[in-house]
């Protein structure tokens, strides 16, 4: 019965962690920078890399940099994964929109990012 009860909450465990999918912003969360589109993503691509982000994927449109995770006995910062999308809206105007994934562990011990993301984006230019 213990045996049974056991790998009933690891099978939860794991399916409820597993169960997020990317997916882009409202964008009622998004921020607008006044600086062009090429600035703003190496705004962006500074901001993961000083925050400790490891790129993962990039495009155009679309920039993803994971943390590494961390081993120990205690549940710690580390795997978390950031999503920047970035639109232009006018030559010297950006749109950004920043969000947090989950991963197989979803949100227990994990640091949301995205303020410090941010505030990184913005410190070096202006936004609206």
């Amino acid at each position: 019965m213990k045996k049974s009860l056991i790998l009933v909450l690891l099978g939860i465990f794991f399916v409820t962690g597993c169960a997020s999918t990317p997916k882009m912003p409202e964008q009622s969360e998004a921020i607008v920078i006044n600086s062009a589109m090429e600035e703003t993503r190496q705004k962006a691509l500074d901001a993961l890399i000083v925050n400790g982000f490891e790129l993962q994927e990039q495009s155009e449109g679309y920039i993803q940099g994971k943390r590494p995770n961390k081993i120990g006995l205690f549940v710690g910062s580390g795997g978390e994964i950031i999503g920047i999308w970035l639109e232009s809206v006018s030559d010297n105007k950006t749109r950004v929109l920043i969000r947090k994934k989950k991963t197989m562990m979803g949100y227990v011990g994990q640091k949301n990012w995205e303020k410090e993301i941010r505030k990184e984006i913005l410190g070096v230019g202006e936004w609206e």
